[in-house]
C-alpha cells in the first residue's frame, strides 16, 4: 500500500508529510518514520524540490532504528541526486 500511495502526488505528499513531523509523526515507529521519509522524497524530487528531497533523504538515514533496506534506499537516492545535481550544472 505505502508504495502505492507514493504515486498520488498530492495526496501522498501530505501523507508522508504527516508521518514525518507534527503531532501525527510516527516517532515510536523507525520503519514508519525512515519509509514515510524514503517516500515522501521521492514525492518531492518528482516535483522538482531538489534540497527539500535530499533534507527527506538525510532525515531517514538518521532515524534511530530504521530497517536496513530503508536506509540503503535513502542513501541510494541521495547518491544518485547528487550525481544528478552535479552533472546538470554547466
Amino acid at each position: 500500500m505505502i508504495p502505492e500511495a507514493s504515486r498520488s502526488g498530492p495526496r501522498a505528499k501530505e501523507v508522508f508529510g504527516r508521518l514525518t513531523a507534527g503531532e501525527h509523526a510516527a516517532t515510536q515507529d523507525p520503519m514508519v518514520l525512515a519509509w514515510s521519509h524514503v517516500y515522501l522524497a521521492r514525492v518531492l524530487d518528482e516535483e522538482g524540490q531538489l534540497e527539500q528531497s535530499k533534507s527527506e533523504y538525510q532525515a531517514a538515514l538518521a532515524v534511530q532504528g530504521a530497517p536496513t533496506k530503508a536506509q540503503q534506499a535513502a542513501q541510494k537516492e541521495l547518491g544518485d541526486l547528487n550525481l544528478r545535481k552535479s552533472t546538470e550544472r554547466p
